[in-house]
């Protein structure tokens, strides 16, 4: 019968023969997800005896991850700025660097942003319902600090006097002055006074005037981020999908703010790409013989769509920024802007109409 601990270790063993970056890592997910318990709790358990039928379902994910099926849709969800999104083979998996693409739309349009936002090729929704969110959720604020009350001790200064340090001398010390306490002041086992009940903090439902609209070509893509909407309890009322072709169909300054995070790679490197990014629908990874096909088309939608001083947000693939901010200024749009991701790629292109 074999521990935890062995178990991670020759699990990671399986997964480094087969090509699995951070062998160990996958294991420790895969077990813990088995086990029903958090990655960290494994550590504390590390000489528990596993029973055959904690093994049974390890083996199918084992093999699963193997075959270099995506770790996210073993595990069936993927956490995204702190909240947990459904994953699987319906849309692309969300990237951490698309995680400083919502912190950049949010500080520039502020929490007090009333208008109509569109995420264009929403896939799973995290760009849309967690602008929405961050926007719905009341501002986080300190709890004021109560002022400190000091009392001034007085301070014998006789021995100072007998030193001959006159009282006006510049010292860089305070004196330190004890305090006596008189025994007969303390009472036998003090009951301590009864502390006032505090009231708990009112929790607030998210409300914002903000609206998105959740825009991909795939129905499939699209059912899977109104689950997401459905399990984050976002306001439905705030919340809108449509199945179409970029900005195809909507009326003139529909949106103050667009958000785009479309296909971006060439088609002749798709042969090529990681075992695990070709479980990604084709749909949401090819982006034409240059990767630009549809961020071309987009651009070209914008001055329809965006209305006067809206804000336009992409995510890009490597090498990418500088022909899209040509195209952006081409199209009339101004005060644009690159930005790096968390590697140093410049990866984000915004631009104001």
């Amino acid at each position: 019968m074999k521990t935890v601990l062995e178990t991670i270790t020759s699990g990671a063993e399986y997964l480094e023969k087969r090509g699995v970056e951070d062998a160990r890592l996958n294991m420790e997910h895969l077990l813990a997800h088995s086990l029903g318990c958090r990655r960290i709790e494994l550590y504390m358990q590390y000489d528990r005896p596993l029973e055959e039928h904690d093994l049974a379902p390890l083996r199918d994910l084992l093999r699963r991850r193997g075959s270099r099926e995506p770790l996210q849709h073993l595990l069936g969800d993927v956490d995204f700025l702190g909240r947990t999104f459904r994953s699987d083979r319906r849309a692309l998996i969300p990237r951490p660097e698309t995680e400083t693409l919502v912190e950049m739309v949010l500080d520039r349009i502020g929490h007090d942003f009333a208008g109509h936002i569109a995420d264009i090729g929403c896939g799973t929704g995290v760009i849309g319902l967690s602008l929405i969110a961050a926007l719905a959720e009341p501002p986080k604020q300190k709890p004021p600090r109560e002022p400190v009350e000091l009392e001034e001790e007085e301070v014998d200064d006789s021995e100072t006097q007998e030193a001959g340090i006159p009282l006006d001398a510049d010292l860089h010390y305070e004196p330190i002055v004890q305090k006596q306490i008189d025994p007969d002041e303390l009472e036998e086992n003090p009951e301590p006074e009864p502390e006032e009940p505090t009231e708990e903090p009112e929790t607030l439902p998210y409300k914002t005037d903000a609206t998105i609209t959740l825009i991909d070509i795939s129905p499939d893509a699209l059912a899977l981020a109104q689950e997401n909407a459905t399990a984050l309890e976002l306001p439905a009322d705030r919340i809108q999908s449509h199945q179409g072709d970029l900005l195809t169909g909507f009326s003139t300054d529909a949106f103050q703010v667009i958000v785009a995070n479309l296909p971006y790679i060439e088609s002749g490197d798709m042969p090529g790409l990681q075992a695990e990014v070709l479980h990604d629908p084709a749909l949401a990874l090819d982006g034409g013989a240059d990767g630009l096909d549809l961020v071309r088309r987009l651009i070209d939608q914008l001055p329809t769509c965006l209305s006067r001083g809206g804000l336009v947000a992409f995510e890009l693939g490597v090498g990418q920024t500088e022909t899209v901010s040509e195209l952006l200024t081409a199209a009339g749009l101004g005060q644009i802007e690159t930005a790096k991701d968390l590697a140093g790629i410049e990866r984000f292109v915004l631009a104001r109409k």
